[in-house]
């Protein structure tokens, strides 16, 4: 179709347009074909009347089937082109459907009340010199048992008014001034003391105690009423702890209980059999001390000899408070005084008395243990006491110690200088 620049060409040529039918359509809805004209300069058909009708219908189906294009590149047929008729559109009111709006129940909420605990005053007891009153027990329905578990109890010690109690800061010098005082073995030899130990080895994860005092109470048994372990008590030299006092049953037949010195009857040894509070023979007896010392610990009781004897050990690791005494009296002197007089003449402590029936080992380990710890910590009174002894002995006449050539009090040989 010509354009609008054509068309002005034209005109001002003085050209006429001439149509050409040259364009065929079919109208898909008739079976008529329709020619439409294709303006050119061939010849003027502007007298030619044109059907109003045909011509827009034609415009409808050409718009139709080509391409759409802009507003303004849109070709006008009959010059200018007319103003489009405004498309009405038929508004069809749109039925605006009610929100129904659902009302929220609201749930109340329940306020539970709190219940103030009133509180409690106490009076003010210093304040007002009057006391409280006690609630009293009822006294309807049984007694109830207590229920309240017992605690432990630490092992049991001697009130401190009659043995030293050492303190804790004090222990490790006592204990080096206790291992000075070892006797030498030529002295524990020449006391019928035999030679070496036979204690466990010390062993660092399970250490033993430092130092025990031990006392041991003896009977009768066949044959020839040889002496057999009956009593065994053992405390600790530093703490005062009581770790070991028990009756030993033992395993041979008893001949004589000596009741008037160890204190032991028959009846006691057959209870505590049947309770389970005693130990058999002088094996289980090693077993249980043996779970306190080792062979580094130091013995330290009165005439050990016999109790080791009993308990069937050895050790040299010995301090015996009837060796420091004879040692103080001086050699020569025959005489060997028992713990009773060492007791009552060193520490003015009265042990063994006459109410008792026999000894108590317990109290003459504790004993044996204190005269050791006066002797170590007081040489001069030790001193002075054995100068007495040795007086009293011969009658008043002062005679000097006779001491074996080679051989010292404590069992030391002294250093001969050699001629060069």
């Amino acid at each position: 179709m010509p354009t609008k620049n054509a068309e002005f060409a034209a005109s001002r040529v003085g050209i006429a347009p001439t149509v050409a039918w040259t364009t065929r359509t079919t109208d898909p809805e008739s079976s008529c074909h329709i020619e439409i004209p294709s303006w050119s300069n061939a010849q003027d058909l502007s007298s030619a009347p044109r059907p109003s009708k045909q011509i827009t219908f034609i415009k409808e189906r050409t718009q139709q089937r080509t391409t759409p294009r802009s507003k303004a590149s849109k070709p006008s047929v009959h010059g200018p082109p007319a103003p489009k008729a405004p498309v009405v559109k038929p508004s069809v009111p749109k039925t605006q459907v009610p929100k129904t709006q659902v009302p929220k129940t609201q749930v109340p909420k329940t306020q539970v009340p709190k219940t103030q605990v009133p509180k409690t005053q106490v009076p003010n007891l210093k304040a007002s010199n009057t006391k409280a009153p006690r609630p009293k027990a009822p006294s309807q329905g049984p007694p109830q048992p207590n229920t309240t578990i017992p605690k432990a109890q630490p092992p049991k010690t001697i009130p401190p008014q009659d043995w030293t109690v050492i303190p804790d800061s004090k222990q490790p010098s006592a204990l080096t001034a206790l291992i000075l005082h070892r006797h030498a073995r030529p002295v524990l030899t020449a006391n019928e003391y035999k030679f070496g130990t036979t204690l466990p080895i010390p062993y660092k994860r399970t250490p033993k105690r430092a130092a025990i005092c031990i006392d041991c109470e003896m009977v009768g048994v066949a044959p020839n009423d040889t002496s057999a372990l009956a009593r065994m008590s053992v405390i600790d030299y530093l703490t005062n702890e009581i770790l070991i006092d028990t009756l030993v049953q033992p395993t041979e037949p008893v001949t004589d209980w000596r009741t008037k010195y160890s204190g032991i009857t028959r009846q006691a040894m057959a209870t505590a059999m049947s309770q389970g509070k005693a130990l058999r023979g002088s094996a289980e007896a090693r077993a249980e001390l043996f779970k306190y010392v080792d062979s580094d610990t130091i013995l330290v009781g009165h005439a050990l000899q016999h109790d080791l004897l009993a308990l069937g050990i050895r050790h040299d690791r010995i301090v015996d408070s009837a060796i420091l005494a004879a040692e103080a009296v001086g050699k020569g002197v025959k005489r060997r005084w028992g713990l009773k007089d060492l007791a009552s003449q060193l520490l003015d402590i009265k042990i063994q008395s006459s109410d008792k029936v026999g000894h108590d080992s317990v109290e003459d380990a504790f004993a044996a243990g204190e005269v050791v710890l006066q002797c170590i910590e007081q040489p001069n009174k030790l001193r002075m006491w054995g100068e007495r002894k040795r007086k009293e002995y011969y009658g008043g006449k002062s005679k000097k110690t006779s001491v074996k050539k080679g051989v010292s009090s404590r069992g030391f040989r002294p250093s001969v200088s050699r001629p060069g």
